[in-house]
């Protein structure tokens, strides 16, 4: 099973080039208004062309799904034609200025207009017979079926196999850019926390939401803190969260006083039982805005129970095997490989890039032996049949899930999915 990322699903930053993106600089001036709104009021305001530009291009991680729904919004609001008309001319310009931002950029991807057509079309439909409101309509509704559609199957996929209060043990390891050797976790922590579902109007739609209320924290865990009461994104459809079965996959950008933080993070769960891996990358100069180069500098694996604190004779999270002998962890990679691949009881394997840098590709790779269970029988017989899902419950199974990306910002590309029996796991590196 797999799950790649559509071109609908693509921001307008992903078409411009990470030297050609700046830091946001338009605000709400008391703190409270709408970022979004607030940049379309000085749009609006702007009296030259320059000064137009100018806030386009100091912007651009704004101009984002929402960001058209806001322009939309107001213009249904506006009080009059003239306003209307007002609206409409900025929206125009700022994908004029967008369409230039992208052929001067260096990957020259040719993406960075998909979320405007989304929205309000292609230039090249027939179109004479709309007016430009209707045009507007039109295309939105047709945006926006789509987008809630995906949008509950990834809250039901979400509900199914991930909503629950989780009491986990976590480990975290920061001693890992050697080479091959066995590895103990420099901080350990005890972790419990609610994950639930809610409903909020954007807009006015009714959109579906998470959110991870930590309870209780015991000891040392390496997750920013931004984060640990943060819920994953169903609405709008965002590339930095993927659901796909019982797996999700989601990244972030961090900024918390000095630090800039890219985190990436995968949960794997079977019955019960859930497998969760942080990969957490810091600025390798702070002090230097222009270099965008990001180091590992820790993993942290999560083993969480339902409803209650995994005791330590789980197998599916604390099973040893004869690579790791007594240790509780082996890494695997070269001093000088490109990736880290660390293994760790449970039978978990992680692979994830040393260094990230703009305009490469990489990739964020678990793999994870879960044990023979009768659920996992049902789970698969709808998908491979009963012959291979008795086969699955008898032996277990191999769930191995990617996160391919290249963008800065904590989004993927796609994420993959691949089940196997022992027997037929071939891992990749």
């Amino acid at each position: 099973r797999s799950f790649a990322a559509t071109e609908l699903n693509r921001g307008w930053s992903n078409a411009i080039a990470p030297s050609k993106r700046r830091r946001l600089s338009v605000f709400a001036a008391d703190g409270e208004e709408d970022p979004k709104e607030a940049l379309i009021k000085s749009l609006t305001k702007a009296s030259t062309d320059e000064e137009f530009n100018s806030l386009v291009d100091e912007s651009t991680m704004l101009i984002d799904s929402q960001f058209w729904l806001k322009i939309n919004s107001l213009s249904k609001q506006a009080p009059n034609s003239h306003e209307t008309d007002r609206l409409s001319t900025v929206a125009q310009k700022v994908w004029i200025r967008l369409e230039e931002l992208n052929k001067g950029a260096e990957d020259d991807s040719g993406n960075g207009l998909d979320e405007y057509y989304a929205v309000l079309g292609s230039p090249d439909e027939e179109i004479q017979e709309l007016t430009a409101e209707q045009i507007m309509e039109k295309r939105t509704k047709r945006w926006l079926d789509q987008q809630l559609s995906e949008m509950w199957r990834n809250y039901r996929t979400f509900e199914k196999h991930h909503i629950g209060t989780w009491h986990g043990q976590w480990e975290t390891y920061d001693d890992i850019l050697g080479g091959e050797r066995m590895v103990g976790p420099s901080h350990t922590a005890n972790l419990v926390s609610t994950m639930a579902g809610y409903a909020e109007d954007v807009e006015g739609i009714k959109v579906c939401k998470h959110k991870q209320t930590v309870e209780a924290v015991e000891g040392e865990i390496m997750y920013p803190s931004s984060l640990l009461d943060k819920g994953l994104g169903f609405w709008p459809n965002s590339p930095k969260t993927w659901l796909v079965a019982n797996v999700f996959s989601t990244g972030n950008r961090v900024q918390e006083g000095d630090q800039d933080i890219i985190t990436m993070e995968t949960a794997i769960r079977c019955d019960s039982v859930r497998m969760r891996v942080l990969a957490n990358y810091e600025k390798l100069d702070p002090k230097n805005a222009e270099d965008e180069t990001f180091v590992l500098g820790s993993i942290s694996v999560g083993r969480e129970k339902l409803e209650e604190m995994p005791s330590g004779e789980e197998n599916a999270l604390f099973a040893s095997n004869s690579i790791l002998e007594d240790s509780p962890g082996l890494l695997l990679n070269t001093a000088s490989g490109s990736n880290v691949t660390l293994a760790t009881r449970g039978n978990l394997i992680l692979q994830t890039p040393r260094m990230i840098r703009p305009g490469s590709e990489h990739f964020m790779q678990v793999s994870w032996k879960t044990p023979p269970t009768e659920s996992l029988s049902e789970e698969l017989k709808e998908v491979y049949g009963e012959d291979y899902s008795k086969q699955a419950a008898n032996l277990g199974l191999i769930i191995t899930t990617k996160r391919v990306f290249s963008r800065m910002d904590g989004a993927a590309e796609y994420i993959s999915l691949k089940e196997e029996l022992p027997e037929d796991w071939k891992q990749e590196y």
